[in-house]
């Protein structure tokens, strides 16, 4: 049961746990990927930032080996409005919202964020609820066939994302966010590459 507590009005508050923390989430920071004036994506990073597949699976292919999950949070709480916004979602109260760091050996090279409107929480989306340390990329693509649709992208600069031990100041990060939709509904997921993900990139290049 979702804790009956104050509404205050939403805003693009500071989305903190564990170490890694989010600022500046706001809906300026994204941007529709049809919108390429705002950045230059390389050849290298369109496969990352554009693929219509799973992420995970992506991952362990790129590093030829499985990619665990850290769990950080999964609870009930309010998204933040750039969220709710993407959602299209007008209801102002708690979301089932899970936060991951995806692992190459034991060295985290994704951040995920997954909200799930708590209307959502009895139907095809329950599952999410009890992933714990399960890929979630897994659970959408091998059992529901997810779709992800409006995929927006961002550089967020190190005054944006906050990974404890991990960001140098002035370095930027992709990011990305997009709807995935089984059954006419909805839920929101964003994933920001980390800079191990760019060493390991980098090497497998090479």
């Amino acid at each position: 049961m979702v804790p009956k507590d104050p509404r205050p009005r939403m805003s693009d508050q500071t989305a903190s746990l564990q170490g890694v923390c989010f600022h500046k989430l706001s809906a300026k920071c994204w941007n529709a990927t049809t919108d390429e004036d705002n950045f230059f994506i390389s050849k290298e990073w369109r496969f990352w930032l554009l693929s219509s597949g799973s992420l995970t699976k992506q991952l362990r292919s790129l590093c030829n080996t499985d990619i665990s999950i850290k769990l950080l949070s999964q609870k009930y709480q309010r998204p933040l409005l750039s969220e709710r916004k993407a959602l299209r979602n007008s209801v102002y109260g708690a979301s089932f919202i899970r936060e991951v760091l995806l692992c190459y050996a034991h060295h985290p090279i994704v951040f995920a964020r997954t909200v799930c409107p708590r209307h959502y929480r009895h139907g095809i989306w329950r599952g999410i609820q009890q992933l714990d340390d399960r890929p979630l990329g897994d659970w959408l693509f091998g059992n529901h066939c997810a779709i992800r649709t409006n995929v927006e992208l961002a550089r967020l600069s190190s005054n944006c994302l906050y990974l404890k031990g991990q960001l140098p100041r002035g370095i930027s990060l992709w990011g990305r966010r997009s709807t995935f939709n089984v059954r006419n509904s909805s839920i929101l997921v964003t994933e920001v590459f980390l800079p191990n993900f760019e060493v390991i990139k980098s090497k497998v290049n090479k």
